[in-house]
């Protein structure tokens, strides 16, 4: 396995100096992005995807590019490889070199993964770059096919106005030197790269809420109803949020005390025990947590 030396893996999530390995360019061959262009009502959680839309070269090894955003637009943003990255590189990687993965170093991954990314502010904007590569000499494991390159998740800002236009862009990384995303593969010493470029960037228009998107107190499992059941989803929640698996509208659903001004859907804990405390007693019938007082507030 060569070593993983492509578009210099460290410099490009520390946002330092470039690379200085020799690059040559893949004549007559590109890369053309498209990003998925949306609609989101204020406070509803997003995915965009940054499709390889074109591509007409033999495959690539590596790659590195950033989404930038703004955070008072969208917020708990997040990063994870499409399709197109999930090659098998990784876990052939290992199979090869079981220490790998205590050698290297990650950034942001909690494992050894081909995959990576770094956040970082940049004029007044959130910058992820982003780099995938593999050392396996096997264009088996090179990314080569169309679909998605990357998958942007977040929440939109419950201050937005219907009709705003909230740009998410795949750019260069922004450090010293660097104009240009890379997709390429190492050639002996050379770096092979692609000329890239984005066709249509990500942009999320905020619409009016949907009339199905307001909340049925307390329809925490999201049937339709209100019963003993969405206490047990609520629980369920309580004690591990992402096994839940609750819906958006059931999230909304459930926030039914809002008095620690948590109104905006953007925490993974948004329910909690007052929440639960709340739940309870609208099942039971309090005469203080009835629909025309919910949520409650003071």
């Amino acid at each position: 396995m060569k070593a993983k030396r492509f578009i210099s893996a460290v410099c490009a999530l520390a946002m330092t100096a470039a690379s200085a390995a020799t690059f040559v360019n893949a004549a007559g061959e590109q890369v053309i992005i498209k990003g998925d262009q949306i609609e989101k009502a204020p406070g509803a959680s997003f995915e965009i995807n940054f499709n390889l839309d074109k591509f007409d070269g033999t495959g690539f090894s590596g790659c590195e590019f950033a989404i930038a955003y703004d955070p008072k637009q969208i917020s708990d943003v997040k990063v994870a490889e499409g399709a197109v990255l999930k090659t098998g590189a990784t876990a052939a990687e290992l199979e090869k070199s079981p220490t790998i993965g205590e050698e290297v170093t990650m950034v942001n991954k909690g494992k050894y993964d081909c995959f990576d990314y770094n956040t970082a502010e940049v004029d007044g904007k959130n910058v992820i770059a982003v780099l995938w590569c593999t050392g396996l000499d096997s264009d088996k494991y090179w990314a080569k096919e169309t679909g998605s390159i990357v998958t942007v998740t977040g929440t939109v800002s419950k201050d937005a106005k219907a009709g705003d236009k909230i740009p998410v862009e795949m750019i260069a990384i922004p450090r010293e030197g660097n104009k240009s995303m890379t997709f390429g593969y190492a050639d002996g010493n050379k770096d092979v790269t692609y000329t890239s470029a984005v066709e249509q960037q990500g942009l999320i228009t905020v619409k009016n809420p949907d009339p199905d998107e307001t909340p049925l107190w307390g329809d925490v499992n999201d049937d339709g109803a209100v019963s003993a059941k969405d206490l047990v989803a609520m629980m369920q929640f309580l004690v591990s949020p992402k096994d839940a698996k609750l819906t958006e509208q059931g999230i909304l659903n459930g926030n039914m005390d809002q008095k620690d001004g948590n109104t905006d859907l953007t925490s993974d804990d948004v329910l909690d025990v007052s929440d639960f405390d709340a739940l309870k007693k609208y099942i039971l019938g309090y005469k203080d947590y009835t629909d025309d007082k919910l949520p409650i507030k003071k």
